[in-house]
C-alpha cells in the first residue's frame, strides 16, 4: 500500500484505539459512533494487512505490528498538533528579520526612533529598510512586512493600518527674501525650483499647474530627497516638502499659493504575512512610531 492510498484520518483513529484499547471509549473520544469506529478499525486492518488489535476479555490488545506503529502514530499526532498551534511570539527573544519599504521623506523621521524601539524591545531582531523615492508603488506581493503608501494607492481589498497624515509646505533658505506667504501663484512658479523626480507631491503640483496653463521654473531635479535640506539652505532654490517636523534654523517654511490637501499614508503588507505574529508586531510598532513622530501639530 502506498501512503497516498491511506486516509490520514485513520491515523488519528489508530492512535486513539492504541491508547484506549476499547472501541466504545475511543468512539466517544473521537466524536464518532461505535459503528463508525469499528468500520475505521476494519479499514486499518485491511490497509496494514494485520489485525492490529485483538480482543482479550473486555479489552483490545495490540499485535506486534500495532506495537511497532504506536510510537510512529504518537509522533505523527504530536507533529500535527504542533503544526496546528500558532507559535508564540516574544519580541524579547525573537531573531526575526523585518523588511520595511518607506519613502525617503518619512524614513528620515521614522527610522531613528523605530531603530531605537527595536533595539530596546526586540534586541535580537534586525530590519532591512528600502527606500521608495517616488513614494508611489503597489501593495507588495513578496515578503515585505510593512510598506508605507498613500491611502489612495492601496486597493480596498488590501488590509492596511493608518500611519500618519502628511501636510505640505514650501521650503526655502532662511536668508531667501524672494518668498513670502502672500506671493501669487505666478510669482511662485517663477522662483527657481528643486523637484524630486516621480515624487507624488511634485507630480500632483505639476498636474494642477498644467491644468491652469502654468509650470514651475525647475532648475534642479533629484532622484531622492536626502540632500534637499542642505541644497535649499545654501542656494536660492525653493521646493515643496512634507511638513513632518519643524524646519531647522537655516531654513524657512512658507505657505504656497497652491492649495495642497494633506495626504494620508497607510501601512500595508504582503498577503502571506497577514497571520504572522512577528510581522504583525512589527507593523504595529511602525504605526506607533509614525503616530508619535509625525505629529498632528506639524500638519
Amino acid at each position: 500500500m502506498h501512503v497516498s492510498d491511506l486516509d490520514l484520518n485513520l491515523i488519528r483513529v489508530l492512535h486513539t484505539l492504541l491508547e484506549e484499547r476499547h472501541v466504545s471509549r475511543s468512539a466517544e473520544r473521537l466524536g464518532l459512533s461505535q459503528a463508525a469506529t469499528s468500520h475505521a478499525l476494519g479499514r486499518l486492518r485491511k490497509a496494514f494487512g494485520d489485525p492490529l488489535l485483538v480482543r482479550v476479555g473486555r479489552e483490545l490488545e495490540p499485535t506486534p505490528e500495532a506495537e511497532r506503529l504506536a510510537p510512529i502514530t504518537d509522533q505523527v499526532m504530536r507533529l500535527l498538533t504542533e503544526a496546528l498551534q500558532a507559535p508564540g511570539f516574544d519580541p524579547a527573544t525573537t531573531t526575526a528579520s523585518f523588511t520595511l519599504v518607506i519613502p525617503d521623506f518619512l524614513a528620515v523621521e521614522v527610522l531613528p526612533p523605530l531603530t531605537r524601539l527595536l533595539h530596546r524591545q526586540a534586541p535580537g531582531a534586525s530590519m532591512d529598510s528600502h527606500s521608495m523615492p517616488t513614494a508611489v508603488g503597489e501593495p507588495p506581493s513578496g515578503s515585505i512586512d510593512a510598506i508605507l503608501l498613500p491611502s489612495d494607492r492601496i486597493p480596498p481589498e488590501h488590509s492596511s493600518l493608518f500611519a500618519c497624515t502628511v501636510g505640505w509646505h514650501g521650503l526655502a533658505a532662511a536668508t531667501n527674501d524672494q518668498v513670502s506667504d502672500s506671493m501669487t501663484l505666478a510669482e511662485f512658479c517663477r522662483l527657481p525650483h528643486l523637484v524630486v523626480d516621480g515624487a507624488l507631491v511634485h507630480n500632483r503640483v505639476d498636474a494642477t499647474l498644467a491644468g491652469r496653463g502654468l509650470s514651475r521654473n525647475v532648475v534642479l531635479r533629484l532622484t531622492n530627497s536626502e540632500l534637499i535640506p542642505e541644497i535649499i539652505a545654501e542656494t536660492d532654490l525653493v521646493t515643496i516638502g512634507a511638513l513632518t517636523s519643524p524646519v531647522g534654523p537655516d531654513l524657512r517654511s512658507f505657505a504656497t499659493p497652491l492649495e495642497l490637501p494633506p495626504l494620508d499614508y497607510r501601512i500595508t503588507w504582503s498577503h502571506r504575512l497577514t497571520g504572522d505574529a512577528a510581522s504583525t508586531w512589527f507593523r504595529q510598532r511602525v504605526a506607533e512610531v509614525c503616530h508619535q513622530r509625525i505629529s498632528p501639530s506639524q500638519q
